[in-house]
């Protein structure tokens, strides 16, 4: 899947516009978005559980092992989360590119919800 990119087809409530179709070009969040206070919407691309969790990040990306990669400190405000602060991986977010999920940081919550509305209608499951 194009990470760049997705096309998003939502359909409207007035009946001669049944489907509209979007594409989205997102601002691809970098590590220089990575500061403390800054706020992202991490979508968990899980077919029809798709979810998105807001995240507040509490620090600079930080080697937490050798081989494991980058990590953030944050404050996870999510659906099925209450506040809960930890830790979590640049990779497993795809801001540093992995080849093992879907998973997405946005820096808007608009470019998430399309990313969200893209994963669960192609059933973008990992």
């Amino acid at each position: 899947m194009n990470i760049d990119s997705f096309k998003v087809t939502r359909v409207s409530v007035i009946p001669v516009l049944a489907k509209v179709s979007i594409t989205y070009s997102p601002v691809k969040v970098t590590t220089q978005h990575i500061v403390p206070g800054a706020v992202l919407y991490h979508v968990y691309a899980l077919g029809e559980s798709s979810f998105i969790e807001r995240v507040i990040v509490k620090s600079r990306p930080y080697e937490k092992s050798l081989d494991l990669g980058l990590f953030i400190d944050t404050v996870n405000l999510g659906l099925f989360i209450d506040t809960v602060t930890g830790s979590r991986s640049l990779i497993d977010m795809n801001i540093i590119p992995n080849g093992y999920n879907s998973h997405r940081a946005f820096l808007s919550k608009e470019d998430a919800e399309a990313y969200l509305d893209y994963c669960l209608f192609n059933n973008i499951n990992f």
